[in-house]
């Protein structure tokens, strides 16, 4: 008889030597000394004591029809206990839209913040505090934008990576279930926008387009996905994945025009917020801690290798079918069931299970 072993990880941070733990606190904050996937009574405490820093991150909520969810977001990210309303007035600013400007709000608001870092998020989910933090402790060395992602996007972002010969090399990622960039990325982004001359829709549809034509490979790391509800996403069903592919598309033919320069509008290298600098696919996955900020990285390979090689970026989504169609249905299981946040979401019954007939050394798996 054939036995297979799979190994599985659970972070206990009293079993972790000092070598492999890379705290994201800041040094001014008390780290408690707790597992940051073992918390006793099941419950996501805050672990970290408040910081007293001058904010350098505004925090850019939209709301459209789930407006309790906001509420809820708001206590969260003020860190009140009461309603909303007594976040102190010089950090909470509502702006009330004439019109559903969609996506594109998010940009906007992006673009005036006075602060280092925009943290961007829709009304549908809950993202902790500590994630926050580690989001921009890690921001603060990277240039682009940062991306929390569930499963599930996850693995629909892995499988549109293409690169295109040595100029173009993307992927797409959600930014509302948790982003964070900096200011002048999103100004960059809406002159790219109006260079363009991008119509009113594809103007609304801003999310869409943001990490395809910022030409690399987003920094993408596995969440919680703490859902809150309040009806399905302007972004889901037959008619939201029809919205979503076209946009896509589109993000692809205009970053094609931009990289090849065969048709206006194309300037060469002076086009705003694009990226002309080589760059290799990620070899590794990410994902926050609840409990403490901080990051588990691992360079353990989640899926069977794929073809990111392709002829125009316009064959993102077909590729992204192709790699779907080849997966085993193990493959996908324990992608979706057993990611690597397991190992650090608080919660006993979870972990981070390799996939089926892989053996690794532990030291390529770091907290």
């Amino acid at each position: 008889m054939n036995w297979i072993t799979r190994s599985c990880f659970i972070a206990f941070w009293g079993a972790i030597t000092s070598a492999l733990i890379a705290f994201l606190a800041n040094k001014k904050q008390e780290v408690l000394s707790s597992p940051a996937s073992y918390i006793l009574d099941g419950s996501t405490q805050r672990l970290i004591s408040h910081p007293t820093r001058t904010a350098d991150t505004t925090a850019i909520i939209l709301n459209w029809s789930r407006f309790p969810n906001v509420i809820q977001i708001v206590e969260n990210l003020c860190q009140q206990t009461d309603d909303f309303a007594e976040c102190p007035e010089n950090r909470l600013k509502i702006t009330n839209s004439v019109s559903n400007l969609y996506f594109q709000a998010r940009f906007f608001g992006c673009a005036e913040a006075e602060t280092e870092f925009c943290y961007i998020q829709d009304d549908d989910y809950i993202v902790l505090p500590e994630i926050i933090r580690a989001l921009r402790v890690r921001m603060r060395k990277s240039t682009s934008a940062i991306y929390l992602l569930p499963p599930h996007e996850m693995l629909s972002s892995e499988l549109k990576r293409i690169r295109v010969g040595e100029s173009i090399h993307t992927s797409f990622a959600w930014l509302g279930h948790g982003s964070i960039m900096r200011p002048g990325r999103a100004q960059e982004f809406l002159a790219l926008l109006k260079y363009l001359n991008t119509s009113d829709e594809e103007m609304q549809m801003a999310d869409n387009y943001y990490s395809v034509l910022g030409n690399v490979y987003p920094e993408v790391w596995f969440d919680q996905g703490i859902e809150l509800g309040g009806g399905i996403a302007f972004t889901q069903g037959v008619e939201g994945e029809e919205r979503n592919n076209r946009h896509i598309f589109q993000a692809a033919k205009y970053l094609d025009t931009i990289m090849t320069c065969e048709s206006p509008p194309c300037t060469g290298k002076s086009v705003p917020f694009v990226s002309f600098e080589r760059q290799a696919p990620p070899s590794g996955h990410r994902a926050p801690c609840v409990g403490f900020p901080c990051l588990l990285e691992t360079t353990v390979s989640l899926l069977p290798a794929t073809q990111i090689d392709v002829e125009s970026t316009t064959h993102m989504l077909k590729i992204e079918r192709h790699h779907r169609e080849s997966l085993k249905e193990t493959d996908t299981n324990d992608y979706l069931l057993h990611p690597p946040s397991h190992a650090v979401d608080g919660k006993p019954e979870t972990a981070f299970c390799l996939p089926r007939g892989t053996f690794v050394d532990p030291y390529r798996i770091r907290v």
